[in-house]
This record gives structure tokens, sequence and C-alpha cells, in this order.
């Protein structure tokens, strides 16, 4: 830190045990199995969308799982549930 800036990376604790480290490790990012099924029935229907896109937001950046670019929404996945949001601008 220079000057007094302050330090805008993330503080990311440590794993309580070796084992669920090594659990949060096997988790996958993208192409789960759910997502894929999404993935899949939205192109068939029609849908164009992307993938890991990335979004600055003035609250920090953010990838949502699918971007809906020309609907200016976007789908994230958590706890086995989908969750849409609308993106204004």
């Amino acid at each position: 830190m220079v000057g007094g800036e302050k330090d805008e990376r993330r503080h990311v604790p440590a794993a309580s045990s070796e084992g669920r480290r090594r659990n949060m490790q096997a988790n996958r990012r993208r192409d789960t199995k759910p997502e894929l099924a999404l993935r899949s029935a939205l192109h068939r229907a029609g849908f164009r969308y992307r993938c890991d896109f990335r979004i600055d937001l003035p609250e920090g950046r953010v990838r949502p799982d699918i971007v809906f670019t020309r609907k200016r929404a976007l789908r994230t996945f958590g706890g086995g549930e989908a969750r849409r949001v609308m993106v204004g601008g």
C-alpha cells in the first residue's frame, strides 16, 4: 500500500479442516449437471447467452453462471437453486 491507499483485495478465510478444504476444492465452478441441463434447454428454446461473463458493478466484479446480454438479466446457481437478477442501466 502506497500513501495510505486501501488494500482492495478480498480476504479469503482458511478452511476449518483439511477435509473441508479438499471438499471445497472438489466443487466445480461451472459445467455442473444442473447448469448443463439448463443451458441445453435454453439453447434448444432459442435463447442465447454468455457463460461466466464478468460484469463490473460499483459494488465489485461478479461472474454469474449465465448472462442474457440482450435481455440485461443474469442467472446464478447456488445451493441447488437458480436465481434470476435483472441488471439495471
